[in-house]
């Protein structure tokens, strides 16, 4: 009889194995991008989540979604792809999501009850954590977006200390907006060194006269630039591209993916290590 209890014990304990070693079971994991695919940010973020996850020798059955929310972004539309998970999703055996950047976990988060209730939930790419809004919710984790702002500004100042000027390239996106209010909480400790220049909401065209008439006393931060004023939808490596090609004076960013393509540096958050702790988290 004991004999009988231990098989019973492990057989309960231990996950089921195919022949050949390896376990079988399928775990689904829905990861949803606030973004479109084509975007370098959003690649490394998923190239992250998959080498973690293979590293971990799991069977993962990876569900993506893709937002697209630098386009589109109507609560319309929200409420179509709303409806869209709850008819894919509803009824799926979810073992975690994955969400990435800050439109793809306020709409998961708002309709979590409704659709994913009692599925796990990791967020990354988050570019303002504030603790007291999950106080309320179970069963979620995640890694902020925290880019070194402070780092890349004293790079600016030991590179070119008589650049005086800072013009910031930003949009009205809801990256852009979180962007502007990280830049003006540290601002007052470089106000000594640097006068702020904001690019404000401008077309591109607009964007490429204003780089033409910068001093040479100047530096650019090339913070986001993914949507202009006339709605028109950049890629990141177009708006550096943009941005490069057009200015005379250094270019600086805060983001992985603008390197090699016309920044000089900065203190570079990427993309790929987002991924990676997130799927650890998972």
């Amino acid at each position: 009889m004991r004999l009988f209890l231990y098989i019973v014990l492990f057989l309960t304990l231990t996950p089921c194995w195919t022949l050949g070693g390896s376990n079988y079971y399928k775990h689904n994991v829905l990861i949803i991008h606030s973004y479109h695919k084509d975007m370098e940010w959003v690649e490394q973020i998923q190239e992250g989540i998959e080498e973690e996850f293979k590293k971990a020798a799991l069977s993962i059955d990876f569900k993506v979604e893709y937002m697209d929310s630098k386009r589109y972004s109507s609560p319309e539309y929200y409420d179509m792809l709303a409806s869209l998970w709850k008819y894919k999703y509803q009824r799926s055996q979810l073992d975690c999501i994955i969400v990435s950047d800050d439109n793809a976990l306020n709409l998961v988060l708002s309709v979590r009850d409704d659709i994913f209730q009692g599925v796990p939930l990791v967020f990354c790419g988050i570019n303002h954590y504030d603790p007291d809004r999950f106080r309320s919710y179970n069963d979620i984790t995640g890694v902020v977006e925290s880019f070194d702002l402070t780092g890349t500004l004293d790079i600016i100042k030991d590179l070119f200390p008589t650049r005086r000027n800072l013009f910031i390239i930003n949009d009205t996106t809801v990256t852009g907006k979180a962007n502007k209010a990280r830049l003006e909480s540290i601002a007052y400790d470089y106000n000594k060194h640097f006068n702020f220049v904001y690019s404000g909401n401008l077309t591109t065209a607009a964007l490429t006269t204003s780089l033409d008439s910068l001093s040479e006393d100047t530096a650019v931060l090339l913070m986001s630039y993914t949507r202009d004023r006339d709605g028109k939808v950049l890629r990141y490596r177009d708006a550096v591209r943009l941005v490069s090609t057009n200015s005379q004076n250094p270019v600086f960013g805060v983001w992985s993916f603008y390197l090699n393509k016309g920044i000089i540096g900065g203190s570079l958050v990427n993309g790929q290590s987002q991924g990676q702790t997130a799927a650890e988290l998972s």
